[in-house]
């Protein structure tokens, strides 16, 4: 044995390199194999010599672990060096693909290529093992796994076939299938980027912790049921009290996002449905959007590590190349046009979220939820500035809109959030919308100050807007500014039902705002007074060409205005948007934050020449 490892170079376009893994008597004997490099088209023929995949989370990029590859050392990770002890046969060799020993991770040409191709072998192995780590005996899990593969058994041997696919019993052991279920959806790789595609894509995924081996289809009949009785079966239809307080039981012990097991199995039972219908799902933008929020160690990976899943070929090759020279802003940015062209502006925005990206990323572009960390931010800059090839004008977004602008004139404190309401106030609430057209005007106005009492009556006003005495609080403002043949009582409800009710004010924090045509509305933590509202109507793409058809009739978006002088971008935009009317200006912007209406806004300003000025001005989004 001499000297470290080095790759010989892939020649061929669909040449992948397979680990030969050689035997070992016990886990803790040295790793030692070697590459051996294959065709993938010559593999479809090949019955003889199946490879297995392996799905796992890197963890940590130390090489704290050593395998002797060809009599050479490399260094590799312990997520890595577990896996494949685990995995280790005693007799026989393991041929194996995994992406951190079979792609020279150094060479950026080929990690470029050898990605671009991790769907195809994926979907050309016979197996792929999905490592989730070790197994710990507390929680559970081993028990759990070992009724799978027993449950797999009694099926095989079993002539009742229907019998043995019934539900998993309950009672004494909801409290530990529940811990099981908790230990397992922890496991990183249900949160990892590239973790969606390998499962996806693979012919026979298993899933494996420790050297305990089971099938993702087995696991999922056995798991999946016992989710839907938690979260779908109304209690009143439960067989008995002690199945519903096994189901009460389970509920406080699973994760609140324990669903990702399903809506992974749902995507992968689709995928492999033979004539598809629905090639939405299969977009790039709708696999983006089900896997937002998942973690990443490079950022890019999340558009890569899910481009093996679409079917929009021709799409999205017009805006996006796997190549790891670039940026990731560049690389978002692309994405961010690709999706407004063929899923639009309103998908676009509801991809924008808190991330750490944002500090890098002109204010309209997605970013999907991605964690990232300031020494990878900070890595990228140098990237930024060597390999950027977005001009000035590919940074910003162009936008009109029909409907003059609101601004926002008085901010509330941060709303309660909706569960802190009583479920008596809830019913109140929602009995008065569903009700009210039925009711008197004084009725009408009499709930509504009453709704509006209770809901405002722990709210001051943000002290930054410096707000006289009588406007001190959302309540005071209300009975000074408002007569009671004001349409604002007709509102008041509905806006308040919509906050206590919807899905999407359960994730993040509110303020009620007094707009400048004197109506209140609910608008994200984040927006400061002097921020306007706009409904946008037409967006331009990359070359200065309009789309229509972009304002969501529930919402817009909420813009802070830019006070620095853009000359030089102005003449370009100028320049490629050769527009008939010379006459029109731009309004510099960062958009804050999405805004979702009640009701239809009634807009301050609407004669003629409001609409005119309008036509003549373009927001430009940086």
């Amino acid at each position: 044995m001499s000297g470290m490892f080095t790759y010989r170079p892939l020649l061929k376009p669909d040449e992948v390199r397979l680990l030969l893994l050689d035997p070992a008597p016990s886990r803790d004997a040295d790793l030692k194999g070697s590459l051996q490099h294959i065709l993938l088209s010559d593999h479809s023929q090949d019955l003889l010599s199946p490879y297995t995949a392996l799905s796992y989370v890197w963890g940590s990029p130390a090489a704290v672990e050593t395998i002797i590859l060809n009599g050479h050392k490399l260094g590799i990770t312990g997520n890595l060096g577990a896996a494949l002890r685990d995995i280790r046969n005693a007799t026989s060799v393991h041929r194996l693909w995994t992406d951190a020993l079979c792609i020279d991770q150094r060479n950026t040409g080929e990690k470029n290529v050898q990605v671009a191709l991790m769907g195809e072998i994926y979907s050309a192995a016979n197996n792929t093992i999905i490592y989730l780590g070790a197994l710990d005996s507390k929680t559970g899990l081993e028990l759990i796994l070992k009724r799978v593969r027993q449950r797999r058994l009694d099926k095989a041997l079993s002539s009742h076939q229907e019998e043995a696919q019934t539900r998993p019993p309950l009672g004494k052991d909801s409290e530990l299938i529940g811990a099981a279920l908790r230990d397992l959806i922890a496991r990183p790789w249900f949160r990892r980027v590239w973790t969606f595609q390998e499962m996806v894509l693979s012919r026979e995924p298993w899933v494996q912790c420790g050297t305990l081996r089971v099938r993702w289809a087995d696991l999922c009949n056995f798991l999946l049921p016992v989710l839907d009785m938690v979260y779908l079966t109304p209690k009143s239809t439960s067989q008995n009290s002690s199945e519903r307080g096994s189901l009460e039981t389970m509920g406080q012990i699973i994760p609140q996002d324990a669903h990702i097991l399903g809506r992974m199995n749902q995507v992968r039972d689709a995928f492999h449905t033979p004539n598809k219908t629905n090639t939405d799902l299969y977009s790039l933008w709708q696999v983006l959007k089900v896997r937002q929020g998942s973690q990443a160690t490079d950022p890019r990976d999340m558009i890569y590590a899910n481009m093996g899943l679409h079917s929009d070929h021709w799409e999205t090759r017009e805006f996006i190349e796997i190549d790891y020279r670039k940026s990731i802003k560049q690389v978002f940015v692309e994405t961010g046009r690709y999706v407004l062209k063929n899923a639009g502006f309103a998908e676009a925005l509801s991809a924008i979220s808190k991330s750490p990206l944002r500090s890098i990323l002109p204010s309209w572009v997605p970013d999907w939820g991605v964690d990232v960390s300031s020494d990878v931010l900070a890595q990228d800059h140098s990237r930024r500035t060597l390999h950027d090839r977005l001009t000035p004008e590919q940074n910003v977004l162009l936008l009109r809109w029909l409907e003059p602008s609101v601004d926002i004139t008085l901010l509330s404190d941060v709303l309660p959030h909706p569960t802190s309401f009583s479920e008596d106030f809830k019913s109140f609430v929602e009995g008065n919308v569903a009700g009210r057209m039925y009711m008197s005007t004084s009725e009408n106005v009499k709930d509504a100050k009453q709704i509006w009492q209770d809901f405002t009556l722990p709210l001051g006003v943000d002290v930054g807007t410096r707000a006289s005495l009588v406007e001190s609080s959302p309540a005071r403002w209300l009975d000074h500014h408002c007569e009671e043949s004001d349409p604002v009582y007709w509102t008041i409800p509905s806006l308040v039902n919509n906050y206590l009710s919807q899905e999407r004010y359960h994730h993040s924090r509110f303020r009620l705002a007094v707009l400048s045509n004197r109506r209140w509305t609910i608008v994200a933590e984040e927006v400061r007074v002097g921020h306007t509202i706009v409904n946008p109507s037409t967006v331009y793409d990359g070359k200065g060409n309009r789309k229509y058809g972009v304002q969501r009739p529930d919402g817009g978006m909420v813009i802070r205005q830019l006070g620095l002088p853009f000359e030089e971008l102005n003449n370009r935009l100028v320049n490629m948007l050769q527009e008939d009317d010379p006459a029109f200006k731009f309004r510099h912007c960062r958009l804050v934050a999405n805004h979702f209406w009640v009701e239809p806004p009634q807009w301050a300003a609407s004669d003629e020449s409001d609409k005119t000025n309008l036509i003549q001005e373009i927001i430009v989004l940086h």
